[in-house]
């Protein structure tokens, strides 16, 4: 029996979840790649002290540059991933979307904490000096 969607005749599209994966895995990787670097020179410019959470970052960012060609081979292989975990686990359309909308948040999540903690030290200058 071929499992539908909202009592249709089309079949549940498994590749829809595994678009927002793909989607998911993205976006940290854009932030860590392209926005990232744009905050460096500007937190060199400030001479100020960095937190050790803004150096991993920045840290971090520059190792994702350096081998930012791994990046689509990455998330392609975890999008796959993520579709045999699918079909192994016989999940339900219903699953597959629950899933990977939680994937999805964590990973908006993640990339606000990314742009958060570069965001710290520009905070914490702006603080009085008591």
């Amino acid at each position: 029996m071929v499992e539908t969607v909202g009592g249709g005749s089309n079949p549940a599209p498994r590749f829809f979840p595994t678009l927002i994966v793909m989607l998911a895995c993205s976006i940290p990787a854009l932030v860590m790649i392209f926005v990232i670097p744009v905050f460096k020179p500007a937190l060199a410019d400030f001479g100020a002290y960095l937190p050790a959470s803004t150096l991993t970052v920045l840290a971090l960012s520059d190792l994702c540059v350096k081998f930012r060609w791994f990046a689509i081979p990455g998330i392609l292989g975890l999008s796959i991933l993520f579709l045999l975990c699918v079909w192994l686990l016989k999940c339900s359309s219903r699953m597959q979307y629950t899933l990977a909308l939680m994937i999805l948040g964590v990973s908006v999540a993640a990339s606000a904490a990314l742009i958060g903690t570069m965001y710290l030290p520009v905070y914490e200058m702006n603080q009085p000096i008591s």
